[in-house]
């Protein structure tokens, strides 16, 4: 997931249209697609029990 293009942020009050489901499920299925190097991502979830990269 990388967020909605005019400010990367989530929404999650608003409802999925198909497209973007499409689009999670394509992810899911290569996650290459998200033009997104996971690997050196950094936890700011705030959860102790999620590690970098995840």
């Amino acid at each position: 997931m990388t967020g909605y293009a005019d400010t990367d942020l989530f929404r999650p009050s608003n409802e999925l249209t198909r497209a973007e489901f499409v689009t999670v499920l394509h992810r899911i299925v290569d996650p290459e697609a998200a033009g997104v190097d996971f690997t050196t991502a950094k936890n700011e979830t705030g959860f102790a029990d999620v590690e970098d990269g995840n």
